[in-house]
């Protein structure tokens, strides 16, 4: 009977369509997916893997694991988080949606336009990029709402927001900090999409049913 291959699945953030994608795989291929560090954060140190799936993630000792996993099997990364090594990567099509973000909020006759992001990524510093590449050959300007802190300051993005000719439509780096801009311009009184028009980006329906 041939032996089934353990594979260490391990996500730092959460979408189900990525766990149904690479369960509907794991089904076809007959793989064993170990997935507990998605459920409980424990690392499992106990089994032998035969490849493994991974995200960068926020904690160094998560990513220490991976990248002494991925010395000794073969390694796929999801996303542009790198744990700290160089291996086959799936990632978004960052340039791409930023564009189409750009063209939409264009082709709904805004004149003026923001970015916001929370913190630094590099996804987010790859669409923020080609968000403000095309509307420079729009022949658009845009307004950063993160006033070049890092992490924001959410009293200093209500300030620029205010002070920003109006209507203005904004891409955020994700549905997060999407979900942010929105409370931010509640408190202000600014009626969206009205005077503040917000795009996110991930589509994700249990935080945008918030």
């Amino acid at each position: 009977m041939k032996r089934r291959k353990q594979i260490f699945f391990l996500l730092s953030w959460n979408d189900y369509r990525i766990f149904q994608g690479i369960s509907h795989y794991a089904h076809e291929a007959d793989w064993l997916m170990d997935t507990r560090h998605f459920f409980t954060n424990q690392i499992p140190r106990d089994r032998v893997f035969h490849g493994m799936i991974a995200m960068g993630h926020r904690d160094p000792e998560v990513n220490a694991f991976v990248r002494e996993k991925a010395q000794t099997v073969p390694t796929v990364i999801l996303g542009t988080d790198s744990p700290g090594f160089q291996a086959p990567m799936v990632v978004p099509n960052n340039r791409q949606m930023a564009r189409l973000a750009a063209q939409h909020l264009y082709d709904l006759f805004h004149k003026d336009y923001g970015w916001f992001a929370c913190d630094v990524s590099p996804s987010g510093l790859e669409r923020h990029t080609a968000f403000r590449e095309r509307l420079a050959e729009l022949g658009m300007a845009c307004t950063d709402l993160t006033g070049a802190r890092t992490p924001y300051s959410p009293a200093a993005t209500l300030a620029q927001l205010k002070g920003c000719r109006k209507p203005i439509g904004v891409m955020c780096r994700d549905d997060h900090d999407a979900a942010v801009l929105l409370e931010i311009c509640q408190e202000a009184r600014l009626l969206v999409p009205e005077e503040v028009a917000v795009i996110g980006v991930g589509d994700l329906e249990s935080l945008c049913s918030f």
